[in-house]
């Protein structure tokens, strides 16, 4: 049995293009290509900056700095204020690579 290269190759293309689609939260509907992605495993970056996942670049930053002025530890003397600021960045730095930005 020989193997079409070419083609398995232009058929992971179009996979990983729709799932880079799906992160964005565009939708897909491709019927040769069934993909199958929890959105709780893509909606954390989101829900943690409390926005929507069609958010623009503009709200993303505003939402980024708000955070950062309210849980930043010079400013927060809780406990976990270092450990906000850690997770804000996180889901900012995502969030920042799935909308080519920054």
């Amino acid at each position: 049995m020989k193997i079409d290269y070419k083609k398995q190759i232009d058929k992971l293309r179009r996979l990983l293009k729709n799932v880079k689609r799906i992160i964005r939260g565009e939708n897909v509907f491709e019927e040769d290509d069934q993909i199958e992605i929890s959105t709780q495993e893509i909606n954390w970056a989101w829900e943690r900056m409390g926005l929507k996942r069609t958010a623009s670049e503009r709200d993303i930053k505003k939402a980024f700095r708000s955070l950062i002025k309210k849980y930043h530890p010079d400013r927060n003397k809780s406990k976990d204020a270092k450990e906000k600021m850690q997770k804000i960045n996180e889901a900012y730095e995502f969030l920042a690579r799935i909308k080519d930005f920054k």
